[in-house]
């Protein structure tokens, strides 16, 4: 009797929820290691392939591409783009990868944000956390995936 109402309760708990949060729970990544062109998923590849590219200011360029306009928009915004957060994923890109030589990642899970971000979790070595990064489509980019916030 308890056995089947244990069954009863994990059925219901499981149509309760959706595929991003059974992911979430049972710890369930996926490597991203050739994310189609123009997806969230390639844009973080790409971001961390201009993190991990020996020449800063190459790396940098390559990276600002993949901001979102929003984030381009003042003189204050960009240098701190480029001092905080990238000079950080610089130094932290390797806590994200599969391996070091190359920009795979482990995807952990994706959140639906506001009308039209989408939120990425990604695994870091060092954290028990997966650590987010938010994308939205940019309207000055042909409504291409770029970064809005990113905690990388």
């Amino acid at each position: 009797m308890r056995l089947g109402l244990a069954v009863m309760v994990a059925a219901l708990l499981l149509t309760s929820v959706g595929c991003q949060d059974v992911r979430r729970m049972a710890g369930i990544t996926t490597t991203i290691d050739d994310p189609d062109p123009g997806t969230p998923e390639a844009v973080l590849y790409d971001a961390l392939t201009a993190a991990l590219d020996k020449d800063e200011a190459k790396g940098w360029k390559a990276f600002r591409s993949l901001l979102h306009s929003e984030q381009l928009s003042s003189a204050i915004s960009e240098k701190t783009w480029r001092t905080m957060n990238f000079s950080t994923l610089r130094r932290k890109a390797r806590l994200y990868l599969e391996d070091d030589g190359k920009p795979a990642y482990q995807l952990a899970y994706t959140e639906d944000v506001a009308p039209a971000s989408l939120k990425l979790f990604i695994f870091n070595e060092k954290s028990e956390v997966p650590t987010p990064c938010t994308l939205k489509p940019d309207p000055a980019q042909n409504n291409a995936w770029r970064i809005s916030l990113c905690s990388l």
